[in-house]
C-alpha cells in the first residue's frame, strides 16, 4: 500500500475523487440511461413484494424531514408563480375564464369595481360576479359589493328597497 498513513490515503481519495467527479457522474448518467428499465422493474417487483417495508420506511422518511418539506410547500404556495397559475385554474374552473380575459375586463372598467367605482385594495383582486342562474359573467367587483349582491339574491327590487330605507332614515348632519 502506497499511503501507510490513514490521513495521507483519505486525502489522496478526496483529491481524485474532487479530480474525477464530472467523469463519475457522465458515467453513472450513461450506466442508468442504459440500464434503466431493468433498474425500474426490479424496484417496482420490490416495493411489490415488500410492501409494508416500504410503506414503514416511506412513513419514516416523511416523519424525518417533514417540517423541511412543509416549510417548502408553504414557500410555494406562497410564491407568485403559483398564485397566479392558481388564479388561473380557479378562474377557469368556475366561470371559464382565461387570465387573459379577466385582465381584459379589469381593463375596460379602468381597474376599478363595476358598481361602486373604488379601486381595490392593494393584495387583493376584484371579484367576478356572475349570473347564478344562467352563469353568465357580469363585470367585476369589490369584496363588499360582490357581498352585498350576493345576500341581496341577486334582486334589483331589493336592492332599490335599502336603498330608499336608506334615503328615508338618513340623519341629516348640521351645517
Amino acid at each position: 500500500m502506497p499511503y501507510k498513513d490513514p490521513r495521507a490515503y483519505k486525502a489522496y481519495q478526496k483529491a481524485y475523487q474532487l479530480k474525477n467527479r464530472e467523469r463519475k457522474s457522465e458515467q453513472k448518467k450513461a450506466w442508468y440511461k442504459k440500464n434503466r428499465q431493468g433498474i425500474l422493474a426490479h424496484a417496482k417487483l420490490y416495493r411489490e413484494n415488500n410492501v409494508e417495508a416500504t410503506k414503514v420506511r416511506a412513513k419514516r422518511d416523511y416523519l424525518k424531514h417533514r417540517d423541511v418539506r412543509l416549510a417548502q410547500e408553504k414557500a410555494h404556495r406562497q410564491s407568485k408563480e403559483y398564485q397566479a397559475r392558481r388564479f388561473g385554474w380557479l378562474l377557469n374552473r368556475e366561470y371559464k375564464l382565461t387570465p387573459e380575459q379577466y385582465d381584459k375586463m379589469l381593463a375596460s372598467q379602468g381597474g376599478v369595481c363595476a358598481a361602486c367605482k373604488r379601486k381595490c385594495a392593494a393584495k387583493s383582486r376584484l371579484g367576478v360576479d356572475h349570473d347564478h342562474a344562467t352563469g353568465i359573467v357580469r363585470g367585476l367587483l369589490c369584496g363588499k359589493c360582490n357581498s352585498a349582491l350576493g345576500l341581496l339574491g341577486d334582486s334589483a327590487e331589493r336592492v332599490e328597497a335599502l336603498a330608499d330605507y336608506i334615503r328615508t332614515h338618513e340623519v341629516r348632519k348640521a351645517v
